[in-house]
């Protein structure tokens, strides 16, 4: 297990890094090859389980995250930016995702990445609009979806 502090931004708001990270969208869709990440979820009595499964060498964007919860990543390696830092997490390794976060990755190995969250709901349809902001990135096609929202 080993979470390695790799540089702290000051120089980006949140807004900033989000314009940032439409642009990496931009540069994924248009020219890198798309892959989808298989998803697995589970439905507990009061939770929501989400786990996505991550090949080495992709570049990943995320949604905007509204809660705090926790995340798990049991196997892998690989480096995560935010408006306030990059980080390289080596699994088996745990962290909180605060709201309002949006994360770029780059998976340096196969990686498993889980969260977990607090809901009585019961299906993605329900529950997805309580744990993801929306957004719209300008930048891309009308009408098109990145994998992490669908």
């Amino acid at each position: 297990m080993e979470v390695s502090t790799l540089k702290t931004s000051e120089s980006l708001d949140r807004r900033e890094f989000h314009a940032l990270i439409d642009e990496v969208e931009k540069v994924i869709v248009g020219e890198l090859v798309q892959e989808d990440c298989p998803v697995a979820h589970a439905f507990l009595p009061g939770f929501y389980i989400r786990t996505i499964y991550m090949r080495a060498g992709l570049v990943i964007t995320s949604a905007i995250h509204k809660t705090e919860h926790p995340f798990f990543i049991p196997s892998g390696d690989v480096i995560v930016a935010t408006e306030a830092e990059t980080i390289r997490y080596q699994g088996p390794v745990h962290g909180i995702t605060t709201p309002g976060t949006r994360r770029i990755l780059k998976t340096l190995a196969d990686t498993v990445w889980t969260t977990y969250h607090r809901t009585d709901k019961t299906s993605l349809e329900d529950i997805i609009p309580d744990l993801i902001e929306p957004h719209a990135n300008p930048l891309l096609p009308e009408g098109y979806i990145p994998c992490h929202s669908r």
